[in-house]
């Protein structure tokens, strides 16, 4: 799902030629894929998270079909903003969110944060398996050393029954030259081509954004 051609039709192409068994659907708006999602059997949707009619957090709510209740961790969650947004959207969800900066957790919002704690992607979730009904890690793992991401993606997948990350990677030179200059904390430059066999690799079995500097 993504509004740009461009960017789809690559996905595509990248998608049928590493799975020629692969069957490979394209929205460029919100409704459409969810009108595809009622239509068509789907097992992995990619989207762009800014999509010309939904706020994205409507657009994931509808595609995971999160309950009520849910529960939710954010792994990196930084000031917990994006969880503060989501007790908005589901009010009796239980939210939990882990991040290794004290500033950024001392600057959340009152209503979410005794929920959050000190904590490192790599290191063991203090949760059990499949615990949570949503995994979300936005603009994280990749600052991760690639032994590290392996054992933050086995964590993910450990403890999510759904999952949700979004890492900076690159598709041609001109934006690796750009991720490599402006994202100072990034350890895995990987191509976006690179990320999807790397999760296939490692058995990461949820869905995934790619962010770029163009």
């Amino acid at each position: 799902v993504d509004p740009e051609d461009t960017l789809t039709w690559s996905l595509s192409r990248g998608l049928f030629r590493n799975h020629p068994d692969f069957r490979v659907l394209v929205a460029h708006q919100g409704r459409e894929a969810l009108h595809l999602l009622k239509e068509e059997s789907i097992d992995l949707v990619l989207s762009e998270v800014k999509l010309p009619d939904f706020h994205w957090l409507d657009f994931l709510e509808k595609v995971v079909h999160l309950s009520p209740q849910a529960r939710i961790l954010d792994v990196g969650c930084g000031k917990a903003y994006l969880l503060y947004e989501l007790k908005k959207l589901l009010p009796q969800a239980q939210i939990v969110g882990f991040d290794l900066s004290r500033h950024a957790l001392a600057e959340a919002k009152p209503e979410v944060k005794e929920q959050l704690f000190i904590h490192h992607a790599q290191d063991p979730y203090p949760f059990g398996d499949q615990e949570f009904e949503l995994v979300i890690s936005l603009g994280t793992l990749h600052n991760l050393i690639l032994p590290d991401l392996q054992a933050a993606l086995k964590e993910i997948e450990r403890v999510g029954k759904n999952k949700y990350i979004m890492v900076e990677s690159y598709r041609d030179d001109q934006e690796l030259f750009n991720l490599q200059c402006w994202a100072l904390t990034c350890q895995s430059f990987f191509s976006h081509h690179e990320w999807i066999w790397l999760f296939e690799h490692l058995g990461y079995t949820g869905d995934y954004e790619f962010i770029y500097f163009e």
